[in-house]
């Protein structure tokens, strides 16, 4: 009876066994509250700067159940990193073109036609937020000691202009006395 059985299990699942008929089995219990929409949703979200707490808030999911399922699903990893690396190409595209162009709605003209304004929004922003979030890929990396500075580029003051800034200060304390 039992290679009988053996057999019969092969030809119904398909030859593997016992795997194939409980992969093929519906699961019982609480349809899944994490899917791959609400994935997608919470992704997008958090891609735009929104915390995953309010991410999750939004789209109806536990902040609580939606971290574990993410690492538990390698689909929803993947998911959530293409989300990620979406807005940084986006902001860096941004970056390079010196902005982002947009197309806004000015109104009607004197004829009722319908007016559109072409502006460009500064890439400022964009560069500000893949500093502060993306950090170790963004980051600026330079370290710089007490008295080396860059100078006139921004940024600490090299020797010279702190000689210069100390001179001017004394110039404007001694004129407020006179």
């Amino acid at each position: 009876m039992g290679p009988l059985r053996e057999r019969s299990v092969e030809a119904v699942c398909g030859g593997d066994g016992l795997k194939a008929r409980a992969r093929n089995k519906k699961k019982a219990g609480r349809p899944a509250v994490i899917t791959p929409a609400v994935v997608e949703a919470v992704g997008e979200l958090m891609a735009l700067g929104v915390p995953e707490e309010y991410a999750c808030t939004l789209q109806g999911v536990k902040p609580a159940t939606f971290g574990p399922a993410v690492c538990r699903n390698p689909d929803f990893k993947a998911i959530m990193m293409r989300h990620h690396a979406q807005f940084m190409a986006d902001s860096l595209r941004i970056i390079k073109e010196g902005g982002e162009k947009v197309t806004l709605d000015a109104g009607l003209d004197k004829a009722g036609n319908p007016v559109t304004e072409e502006k460009v929004l500064p890439w400022t922003g964009r560069a500000w937020i893949l500093e502060r979030r993306y950090k170790p890929h963004f980051t600026k990396t330079e370290v710089h000691k007490p008295g080396e500075g860059k100078g006139e580029q921004g940024g600490l003051m090299s020797e010279a202009e702190m000689l210069q800034l100390e001179q001017m200060t004394r110039a404007l304390v001694k004129g407020e006395r006179s």
